[in-house]
């Protein structure tokens, strides 16, 4: 059942997010007398639809519960019943062009803006972003933490930590006869001088706290962690403290709608710089980088804010999801909205159109790029050691 809501909620986040945008690129197109012919709801086969006859406009519902489309007259500059008709997209002023292919993105940090702005009005959990973000949120007593000795932050799979039943969040109190280990130097020392054994005696410390960031559970082990052939135990030691509990924060209207906005640019700034991490990665060693997810680490994600149980928590992922979706698609990229963009500036600037041949050839291009490079972070999503 659990994963059956999980399903219901992804597609009607995915789908809202994605109605959202197209519906900024409909009302938009409208505005500049641009001749809409379909707006549907769904990705075709259609299953029905119905035509205004005021505005000749078709609105179609979609086997395919995925988003929708436009369908804008002349959006191809080879379709020539549409070339002589005033309404035809390549017909239409610069500016309504522009405003008409922006507008999708414009709508989806519009919601995002929206969600999280009525997220801290009612009280949410912040967005953290930054270790600057964190340092403040601890200041404020918004973020809870535990430094109750030298913090697992990772456990290598199938290195000798994992199979001694080690943790990520588990605390290092103590290494074979040095008690207590006060510092991840000092654990990595500890260790270093005794390389010559083939075995540590860790004191673990581990804790589960309640969503308040008080100490629910407490156990203390001693686990036996042999060394692998080159030393290493599989385990990365950490200074910073663990994390038990963010508390959610309330503002008064205008100040969430202040921390919503400077929430937006952020994440989009974040977004910008993983994605030139991504393609940095992809040029140059032909992998994708840790932390970067498809369609699968998203329903993962939403399995997660779903099993979380907080309303507020979903309103989140949305919002977060609606930028990130927003950024994506003002990239430069062809077939994406930012790759239609340019050919509009490129107009703009040398005042004469792209040859019509070619625009259709570079964004075919670009979306066979784009499948390739979904196909490859869809593989790592299957092939990744997260589980649900």
């Amino acid at each position: 059942m659990e994963y059956f809501i999980t399903g219901i909620v992804f597609v009607l986040i995915f789908s809202l997010i994605i109605l959202i945008h197209e519906g900024g690129h409909f009302w938009a197109a409208r505005f500049g007398k641009i001749k809409v012919e379909e707006f549907g709801f769904g990705l075709p086969p259609k299953a029905c639809g119905w035509k205004n006859k005021k505005s000749g406009v078709l609105y179609s519902l979609n086997w395919i519960p995925f988003g929708g489309f436009v369908r804008m007259l002349g959006e191809d500059d080879r379709d020539k019943k549409a070339q002589k008709d005033p309404h035809a997209f390549g017909n239409r002023p610069l500016w309504a062009r522009i405003f008409t292919v922006c507008a999708g993105v414009m709508m989806n940090f519009l919601l995002g803006w929206i969600l999280l702005t009525v997220g801290y009005t009612i009280g949410m959990k912040p967005i953290l972003i930054s270790p600057e973000d964190v340092d403040h949120a601890v200041a404020n007593g918004i973020v809870l933490t535990d430094d109750a000795g030298v913090l697992i932050a990772k456990v290598v799979p199938n290195s000798p930590a994992e199979k001694a039943g080690l943790l990520s969040g588990d605390f290092i109190t103590g290494i074979d006869n040095i008690v207590p280990v006060q510092t991840a130097q000092e654990f990595l020392d500890a260790k270093n001088r005794g390389l010559r054994g083939k075995e540590f005696h860790l004191q673990i410390l581990r804790r589960t706290y309640s969503s308040t960031g008080q100490i629910e559970t407490e156990k203390r082990i001693v686990a036996l962690v042999p060394l692998d052939e080159e030393g290493n135990m599989g385990i990365y030691p950490s200074d910073d403290p663990s994390i038990t509990a963010i508390l959610p924060v309330q503002y008064a209207p205008h100040k969430a709608a202040w921390q919503a906005a400077k929430d937006v640019g952020n994440l989009s700034h974040y977004t910008v710089v993983m994605l030139g991490d991504v393609v940095s990665s992809l040029v140059s060693k032909l992998t994708v980088p840790d932390g970067v997810g498809g369609p699968v680490a998203i329903v993962k994600a939403t399995h997660h804010f779903v099993s979380l149980g907080e309303v507020m928590e979903i309103v989140k992922f949305a919002a977060l999801l609606s930028i990130s979706i927003g950024v994506i698609n003002i990239m430069p990229v062809p077939a994406l909205d930012g790759g239609r963009l340019i050919f509009l500036l490129f107009e703009g600037i040398f005042r004469r159109k792209p040859l019509p041949k070619w625009e259709p050839i570079i964004h075919g291009v670009g979306f066979i790029l784009l499948i390739l490079f979904l196909i490859a972070i869809t593989w790592k999503d299957l092939t990744s050691t997260i589980s649900w």
